[in-house]
């Protein structure tokens, strides 16, 4: 009963977005986007938060600011969404808006890969077949790339296919 509630109110506030963003006229300006995009972050909506942290990131309606980027992926993270993992332990991983913390971004997308995250499945085959906060490791790099190709990722179906074309794995 209680998923239940939380997913009809992840689709009234996904509703509310978009009545409030697209109906309101607030797409007029990125800057006026972005406060009615944060005014729902701020409500709790998760994908809101997700939005809000990349427009903080790029400087898109408000001044790029890595340290609220980080808050804001913090915060989608922490309410589940599915792509915030994958941007935070980026940040973590080059020390933008966070102290530089190859370990945390590990952890990071460790756990988001344990619960299922494509996203995070994916930025760990990265990690290993850059050596990015663990050593360079082609054969788990290609683990991971095969096991996101598996579920359904285009661009792991990619890496896969010019891990076998260089000889990298059988």
């Amino acid at each position: 009963e209680r998923d239940a509630r939380r997913a009809n109110d992840r689709r009234a506030r996904r509703a509310q977005a978009a009545g409030f963003v697209f109906y309101t006229g607030a797409t007029n300006t990125p800057e006026a986007m972005f406060v009615a995009l944060r005014t729902l972050a701020e409500q709790g909506s998760v994908t809101m938060q997700y939005a809000v942290a990349r427009m903080c990131r790029d400087g898109t309606g408000t001044a790029s600011d890595s340290t609220q980027a980080a808050r804001w992926f913090e915060r989608a993270t922490t309410g589940g969404h599915w792509l915030a993992p994958a941007e935070l332990a980026m940040l973590h991983l080059y020390g933008q808006g966070v102290p530089c913390d190859p370990a945390a971004a590990l952890r990071i997308v460790e756990q988001a890969a344990a619960s299922g995250s494509v996203p995070a499945i994916s930025v760990l085959g990265w990690f290993y077949e850059a050596g990015a906060g663990v050593p360079r490791d082609l054969a788990k790099a290609l683990g991971y790339h095969r096991k996101a190709a598996e579920l359904g990722d285009d661009y792991d179906r990619v890496r896969v296919a010019e891990y076998l074309l260089a000889g990298h794995g059988a």
